[in-house]
């Protein structure tokens, strides 16, 4: 699985000044990647323009900076609710004996799994918050970040993650 991980900063970031691997916490890598590359001018530009894609109408893109509309939050997270929501509905259904694994409950796993996924994809597309120095999955970065303001994105880093799906431009 590949997937991309956006280097994202309040104020323009130089090129010589962008995240690069070495930037990313090892967490990172026991977690989530097996590897991850910088990329090239060219790549850098057909992700951003994949970001873009992604976000559609809900982001307003000039050059490296991102816009992002004002209901984003209201309009961005609306079609992975039902899912978490059926998440949370199986899980309220688990007895003690599930939760504790005195029982083997593999549909209480699933969506113990479903609801971290529904709430951010850690397997995804991930920020690299140059501003803090931090590695979020997108889907978390964008819940806490102030939308209101722009965004200029840095490095575009391609990653390969554990999971065998695959979170890409097609």
């Amino acid at each position: 699985m590949h997937s991309t991980i956006y280097e994202f900063s309040e104020q323009p970031i130089s090129e010589s000044r962008r995240a690069t691997i070495d930037s990313l916490p090892e967490w990172f890598f026991q977690t989530v990647a097996d590897s991850a590359a910088d990329t090239d001018e060219i790549t850098r530009a057909v992700q951003i323009r994949c970001l873009e894609q992604h976000f559609g109408d809900l982001c307003i893109r000039d050059g490296d900076q991102l816009r992002f509309v004002h209901d984003f939050k209201a309009r961005y997270f609306r079609n992975s609710y039902p899912y978490f929501m059926a998440a949370v509905r199986a899980l309220a259904k688990a007895s003690y004996d599930m939760f504790s694994s005195i029982m083997p409950a593999p549909a209480f796993h699933a969506a113990l799994n479903s609801v971290t996924e529904s709430y951010a994809d850690r397997f995804g597309f991930y920020v690299y918050d140059s501003d803090h120095a931090e590695l979020l999955p997108m889907d978390a970065w964008l819940r806490t970040a102030d939308l209101s303001k722009p965004y200029f994105v840095g490095s575009v880093i391609d990653y390969h993650g554990w999971m065998n799906t695959t979170h890409q431009c097609g």
